[in-house]
């Protein structure tokens, strides 16, 4: 998340960025541990998460948060995370930036997804 987009959710609610702060943090320390071939990698229960941080939130700002936030870019990401612990479990050998790569038609159906959600 960039600072910009904190800024403008904090604009939102403070106390849900608090939240989205959080799912980052966990998703940041299970990079460290991955790089380290750690496999003792924490959820970071993206779901539950969002929904205590938005809870409080009217149907507008909840819109609005949709539009500054990508959830389902967080949940591939945990996705990710988890079949690199596999890997390295298994002791596979894996190109990590393959791994981790947006393939272009994903990224083409979020630009749709997000002119969708605007319209």
């Amino acid at each position: 998340m960039t600072p910009d987009t904190r800024e403008q959710i904090a604009k939102v609610s403070y106390k849900t960025l608090v939240f989205f702060m959080k799912i980052e943090e966990v998703l940041d320390c299970n990079v460290e541990k991955l790089l380290a071939k750690q496999t003792d990698i924490q959820n970071p229960a993206i779901g539950e998460v969002v929904k205590q941080g938005v809870k409080h939130l009217g149907d507008e700002n909840q819109y609005k948060l949709k539009k500054l936030i990508c959830i389902s870019c967080y949940e591939a990401e945990w996705d990710k995370q988890m079949i690199e612990a596999e890997l390295i479990k298994q002791g596979t050998a894996y190109d990590r930036n393959k791994l981790y790569s947006i393939v272009e038609g994903n990224i083409d159906n979020m630009v749709n997804e997000a002119r969708r959600i605007e319209q």
